[in-house]
């Protein structure tokens, strides 16, 4: 009988799990309420916030108060998202992110990279599907924020002309460009190719339709000199659009978030420009794909 009741509760805790979801704000987002561990879910589970996750459009998952306990407990985490490939760097597929404040020091004078509004590698033929950010215990308590981007709200509420226009858009991203001001890293210039991507694209699970802008990434439009103009007016237009208030939401660090974000449905930027000096801001992060 026990093993029965057992095996009856395993089946219904993926519903219960996906029943926690509540909304993160009134932009987007969702929170995952209740002492739920992302690692310790088994695959079903997993797979099942992930439906969740990625039919809601919400485009951030937030899960607070988690301990992964090392690299392959973050990996495990990441399911609800999606399981990979991983990006790797330098120090493999989750690296440690540590991001130093520059209110008030000459570095301040030059934004550069997640400054900027952007989707996570856009620069690349293939941008990562998602990234996570896992906060340590080192975060500051009233600095630091994420900003987020609805990428499909903003799309949904434009009128059909727009619509229409801003899917005959393709535009070119390089790593280098950094919003078109000068980066401290490349002064010599891109070192890889910029890649071509379209304006509107289709969410790969849905089919959902969004913008793709990346502002920091996005160096020019594709179009004949005669269109250039109308063209590159229509791209402020839009991205005036995709980040007025009413699409944007902020995110307030707190040691042992899990924030996993789906680079389909929103673009972001950091607050750490205008971060004390004399603060730092510890987390771990991780690039991935769908399967």
């Amino acid at each position: 009988l026990l093993h029965c009741i057992t095996a009856m509760l395993r089946r219904c805790r993926p519903w219960l799990a996906a029943a926690r979801l509540q909304p993160l704000s009134p932009a987007g987002g969702l929170v995952l309420a209740g002492d739920v561990q992302l690692h310790e879910l088994d695959d079903e589970e997993a797979a099942n916030l992930r439906q969740q996750f990625l039919s809601s459009h919400a485009g951030v998952l937030l899960a607070r108060a988690q301990r992964p306990g090392d690299a392959d407990g973050l990996r495990r985490a990441a399911r609800v998202a999606g399981c990979g490939p991983f990006l790797r760097t330098t120090q493999g597929p989750v690296q440690q992110y540590i991001a130093r404040g520059r209110r008030g020091t000459p570095e301040a004078e030059h934004p550069r990279g997640s400054d900027f509004w952007h989707q996570d590698n856009s620069y690349l033929a293939r941008p990562a599907r998602f990234t996570a950010l896992y906060a340590t215990d080192q975060v500051p308590a009233d600095e630091g924020d994420s900003f987020f981007a609805n990428l499909v709200r903003a799309w949904q509420d434009l009128d059909e002309q727009l619509q229409r226009r801003a899917r005959s858009l393709y535009a070119w991203h390089c790593h280098a460009h950094n919003c078109g001001m000068p980066h401290p890293n490349h002064r010599d210039g891109a070192r890889l190719p910029a890649q071509r991507h379209p304006v509107v694209h289709s969410h790969p699970v849905t089919g959902q339709e969004a913008l793709f802008l990346s502002p920091c990434y996005l160096k020019g439009i594709d179009c004949a000199p005669a269109d250039q103009e109308s063209s590159t007016e229509l791209l402020r237009v839009l991205t005036s659009h995709a980040t007025k208030e009413c699409y944007v939401f902020r995110h307030r660090w707190q040691p042992g978030d899990f924030l996993v974000w789906d680079n389909h449905v929103v673009m972001h930027r950091a607050s750490t420009i205008d971060m004390s000096s004399e603060v730092e801001r510890v987390m771990f992060r991780m690039s991935f794909g769908d399967a």
